[in-house]
């Protein structure tokens, strides 16, 4: 996929979750990639109020690396093939009883779904 402009990061950033969230099942259908962040050990997770282990997703590097720089140092960006995300990490996050945080934000969690629903939204879509 091609590079965001300054004016298109800027104003996808400023879409609430529910926007993002269907952003970004577009734009991982259309790329066929994903992201997330790694550390030199192992993916980032975090936990929510609840106590519920979230694996973060981005459609884009660029939105993956500007919650690396203000919610977590040390880390990188990470690509996912689509096919590999539907075949492997969906099923590994379900086995794991662990959710996905779609496109969050540094001040805002995104959209939590469980992995099953995601890869539903992300089939929906031609």
């Amino acid at each position: 996929m091609t590079d965001i402009t300054e004016e298109q990061f800027a104003a996808v950033q400023a879409l609430p979750p529910a926007e993002r969230y269907a952003y970004f099942l577009r734009y991982v259908t259309e790329s066929e990639e994903l992201w997330t962040l790694r550390n030199a050990e192992d993916f980032v997770m975090y936990s929510d109020e609840n106590g519920r282990e979230l694996v973060p997703v981005w459609p884009h590097r660029r939105f993956a690396e500007a919650c690396a720089d203000s919610a977590w140092d040390e880390t990188v960006a990470f690509k996912i093939d689509l096919d590999r995300w539907l075949a492997a990490w969906t099923p590994g996050l379900e086995t794991e009883g662990r959710l996905v945080a779609v496109f969050p934000l540094a001040n805002d969690q995104g959209v939590i779904v469980s992995p099953e629903q995601l890869a539903a939204d992300l089939e929906k879509l031609p």
